[in-house]
């Protein structure tokens, strides 16, 4: 009898799980020997400001897929750390707006870059038909799921 644990390498849930945490940890490795005091996930809420600054939590929650509670728990981490500010909304007193912050538009290219080397190493065995197909597929999982 085959269990389900015998046969993780067919399983999607797993794979991808494993590559996420295997690229989060090469990518938080990458910003500490930088200097760089963030998570892979505040890092992320940080990309989402760059593209837009002033974002509500809502926005950021729902660009990001993650709960309201999380996003909430990774502004006040970020906050704490001098990366971004929340403001009242000037439209709406019941909601804030969060803004980038200098320290962090300092540390935008040397984090992107940093990041574009782990996944240029992640994909490095992959052809770039292979690379366009692994993404294509993948968008594709994501968008059934969303």
């Amino acid at each position: 009898m085959h269990s389900f644990f015998s046969e993780r390498e067919k399983s999607l849930g797993y794979l991808v799980g494993v590559t996420s945490r295997l690229l989060g940890g090469q990518i938080g490795k990458r910003f500490s020997d930088n200097g760089i005091e963030l998570t892979v996930e505040q890092w992320a809420l940080l990309i989402r400001l760059w593209n837009q600054d002033g974002l509500s939590q809502h926005e950021l929650a729902t660009g990001l897929v993650l709960e309201k509670s999380s996003v909430s728990r990774l502004l006040d981490r970020l906050e704490k750390g001098g990366w971004v500010r929340r403001e009242q909304d000037p439209g709406d007193g019941r909601q804030k707006r969060v803004r980038i912050t200098e320290k962090a538009l300092a540390i935008r290219d040397t984090s992107l870059g940093l990041v574009k080397s782990v996944l240029r190493e992640a994909q490095r065995d992959l052809s770039p038909d292979e690379q366009i197909v692994l993404r294509s597929l993948l968008l594709r999982v994501v968008k059934t799921l969303m």
